[in-house]
């Protein structure tokens, strides 16, 4: 696609791979100047502790998502989130 030619990026359980990263910027390219960019992933996604640690463990042993670093690279890129919704314990949405 060019540069600025989409009005609206999905990304749908599309975020699996190691490099979100990547993604994140292809849709930042591809969007137009106010352009809405639509997020729902699997809260399991997101459980790596920094610099490769163990992730932290929540309830049962389970570990425990941490999406500040995810929300921090949205950021950077220039994306605001209007809308995140963490009602779900599997899924979460970023509007």
């Amino acid at each position: 696609l060019e540069a600025a030619s989409a009005d609206v990026v999905v990304f749908s359980l599309a975020l699996m791979g190691t490099d979100y990263g990547s993604f994140l910027e292809e849709a930042a390219r591809v969007l137009r100047y106010k352009g809405w960019l639509w997020i729902a992933e699997v809260r399991s996604r997101f459980t790596g502790g920094p610099g490769g640690e163990e992730p932290p463990q929540g309830k049962q042993g389970v570990p425990k998502e941490d999406l500040k670093p995810f929300l921090k690279c949205l950021g950077r890129l220039g994306f605001n989130v209007d809308t995140l919704d963490t009602t779900s314990n599997t899924m979460f949405f970023v509007a």
